[in-house]
């Protein structure tokens, strides 16, 4: 993922898709660079990327975790659906933390990655099973610094941060960097099952 930084005056995401839910909305699909390795017929592509960069003067790129997308918010835990709150045994502990903050999250929802089971990579490495990648307050997406100081004050981890960047100049440098970036070892040691 890519996030605006709150040093800069833009706070572009690309267009995620929401689903009016009667809890809460649920968390979009990342779009793909076109040149992102492995994707899938059923991966969505941003393929204008390129304009959309140009538009945020500080780039942050966070690693993609192979895990269950969960959210805390005040209403309960959610996975992938929100139509109802999550009872999924890999989420038994997410709901034990939850019942200590749920009054403490406010209007806030805390999107992350659930690492606790195993899907198509296991990390050899994970000090965590739960890792912050998102805040929504409202229909707001909060900014990188933002994110890092709400997930800190819960003492939950966020996503490993690879590369802060100025906004890039050259697409051809900045795809070959991405790429160099991508097949880079990864901060938890993964490995394919």
């Amino acid at each position: 993922m890519t996030f605006p930084s709150r040093e800069g005056s833009n706070y572009y995401f690309f267009n995620f898709t929401y689903y009016n839910m009667a809890i809460s909305q649920k968390y979009g699909r990342t779009f793909h660079y076109p040149f992102s390795p492995g994707t899938t017929s059923d991966d969505r592509i941003q393929y204008d990327y390129w304009k959309y960069l140009q538009e945020i003067q500080t780039l942050i790129h966070t690693e993609k975790l192979d895990g269950e997308n969960n959210c805390l918010s005040k209403h309960g835990v959610f996975a992938r659906s929100h139509a109802a709150p999550t009872t999924s045994p890999w989420t038994e502990s997410l709901r034990r933390f939850w019942k200590l903050v749920k009054y403490d999250l406010g209007d806030l929802e805390f999107f992350m990655e659930n690492l606790y089971a195993v899907h198509s990579i296991e990390y050899r490495n994970l000090e965590h099973h739960f890792y912050v990648f998102g805040i929504r307050e409202h229909d707001r997406w909060l900014s990188w610094e933002e994110t890092q100081f709400y997930a800190n004050l819960l003492d939950l981890a966020t996503v490993p941060v690879v590369k802060i960047e100025q906004k890039p100049e050259n697409r051809a440098q900045f795809e070959k960097e991405m790429l160099m970036l991508v097949n880079g070892p990864g901060a938890f040691d993964p490995y394919d099952v």
